[in-house]
């Protein structure tokens, strides 16, 4: 229980007792029903989120509140009206507890309308978008949660975040369909305010700026503007660097770097755009191969290679296995090296994420090859180590995984029944919870896939078939990940048991 704590305060989050300074019973535009302000409540169920994992397991009621009092906040609003807070809840049920956040924004202050829409987007954010973000920068949520409060109380800010989580959850049921008008409106009206703040001196430098162009990107990629995208970056990258003896904001460094990344990361797409077509028939190898491809199968993971002997995998996704293989060959002799910050792996990490995106684009894609392609990028995003910079491909990826699995919910687009477990989908389940732990789509996807009751040997061996590596066996074996499913925690205990004590 106390490294618990311990952990709760790392992160910037810290209990307080239901005291009237957390939850006024009586203040401007609330009423005294239960004590609680009579502003809209937003339900958000984080039963993964890494904020909950790290909050004492206790059941009941318990008040968390986020710290919003950083010192170097240029808000001005009074407490009473400041002031917000997280109620967790905790339901016993037969897998044991479920937690729930209530995000309570005050929207008297805040600059939204109160519509359904503004709310759900807010939701959605709090819920699924930002995950993968308090994931990477979980050592450092202080300033994140300073971020969350200019977030509330600066319509700029407040617009851009809105929007890209507007646009997040559209893009979890649609992968190809142009953004709807709410989405085109907000980014219309972010682009406004922001041209408006530019023409202040005042705030041509601020930090605000810059998760404002930051957000835009974020828009930009979901609703696929890459010329709007490139110039956002160039952006970023010129307001970041010292003008006229004037310091670049605070932080600009590691933004920079970021900007740089995706940069680099959009020039891999374009070169790799070109050499595919996304609305093209996929064409699938019929018996008898030609030498060419029977060498390029053979060359594959065992898995993959039955998979394509069969004639179900297009030559489309065939070639970004070679591909993946190739590469992932130069990762691990890198690795091996110990140079794990070499431009060279970098560049490799940012095409391949570039090559899962963009194939993702295709629209013809079977529900296996769809799967595999959510599963590659999985593979990718746990192995680098290296740059943060891609938490936004790993919040596309979130997106991808929600996508999935609301196909996967509808029985025109399941699963076919020869394929229901099969090794290929144990891989896949395996892969999304062994990369994506707290990360609520990913697991929903995963649960959908693996097998109720698994037999720990069997799985672990139907998963060194495809792309598979140690780090991987001693995540699965370390029990961590497995651990918040009832259902699957079974799995690495298992898996421990089975497995021939070792000589040490």
């Amino acid at each position: 229980m106390n490294s618990q704590r311990k952990q709760s305060s790392n992160i910037g989050l810290r209990r307080r007792q239901t005291t009237a300074r957390a939850m006024p019973t009586t203040r401007k535009g609330t009423n005294s029903t239960h004590g609680r302000p009579a502003e809209l409540m937003v339900q958000s169920h984080l039963t993964h989120l890494p904020v909950i994992s790290r909050l004492e397991g206790l059941k009941g009621t318990e008040l968390v509140r986020l710290d919003f009092d950083a010192a170097d906040s240029k808000a001005s609003t009074p407490e009473s009206e400041e002031t917000q807070h997280v109620e967790r809840q905790a339901t016993d049920s037969d897998n044991g507890s479920s937690p729930t956040l209530l995000v309570n924004p005050n929207l008297e202050v805040l600059p939204v309308v109160k519509t359904e829409q503004a709310i759900g987007a807010f939701d959605f954010y709090v819920n699924s978008y930002a995950t993968s973000i308090i994931e990477v920068s979980s050592q450092n949520v202080g300033s994140y949660s300073h971020v969350i409060h200019q977030i509330l109380h600066d319509e700029l800010l407040f617009t851009a975040f809105t929007t890209t989580s507007e646009a997040a959850r559209w893009r979890c049921q649609s992968l190809y369909d142009d953004a709807p008008l709410s989405v085109a409106k907000g980014y219309g009206k972010t682009i406004s305010l922001l041209s408006q703040r530019l023409r202040s001196e005042r705030f041509a430098m601020s930090p605000t700026i810059l998760l404002t162009m930051g957000q835009l990107v974020a828009i930009e990629i979901l609703i696929k503007n890459v010329s709007a995208t490139a110039r956002h970056l160039a952006g970023m990258q010129a307001a970041m660097k010292p003008k006229n003896n004037v310091e670049p904001p605070e932080g600009s460094s590691r933004v920079l770097s970021a900007t740089d990344i995706w940069s680099q990361y959009f020039k891999h797409r374009a070169m790799i755009k070109s050499t595919i077509s996304r609305t093209d028939p996929l064409t699938y190898p019929k018996h008898p191969f030609n030498p060419k491809l029977s060498m390029q199968i053979a060359d594959l993971p065992a898995g993959f290679s039955d998979l394509a002997l069969s004639g179900r995998i297009s030559t489309q996704i065939l070639q970004l296995l070679e591909h993946f293989n190739t590469y992932s060959i130069k990762l691990s002799h890198l690795n091996e090296e110990g140079t794990f910050d070499s431009p060279e792996r970098t560049q490799i990490i940012l095409r391949q994420v570039a090559y899962c995106i963009e194939f993702h684009q295709i629209q013809h894609l079977s529900t296996i090859e769809r799967l595999i392609l959510t599963a590659l990028t999985a593979y990718v995003m746990r192995r680098d180590r290296v740059h943060p910079a891609l938490v936004n491909g790993r919040n596309y990826f979130q997106i991808t995984c929600a996508y999935q699995a609301n196909l996967l919910s509808s029985a025109e687009n399941g699963v076919d029944q020869q394929d229901q477990g099969s090794d290929l989908l144990a891989w896949v389940g395996l892969m999304l919870l062994l990369t994506s732990t707290a990360e609520a789509h990913a697991r929903k996807l995963a649960l959908k896939l693996l097998p109720r009751r698994p037999e720990p040997l069997k799985i672990l061996k139907k998963c060194q078939q495809f792309f598979w590596d140690d780090d991987l066996t001693n995540a699965l074996l370390s029990g961590n990940v497995l651990a918040t499913n009832a259902s699957n925690d079974i799995i690495a205990d298992n898996i421990k048991q089975a497995l021939p004590e070792s000589d040490d």
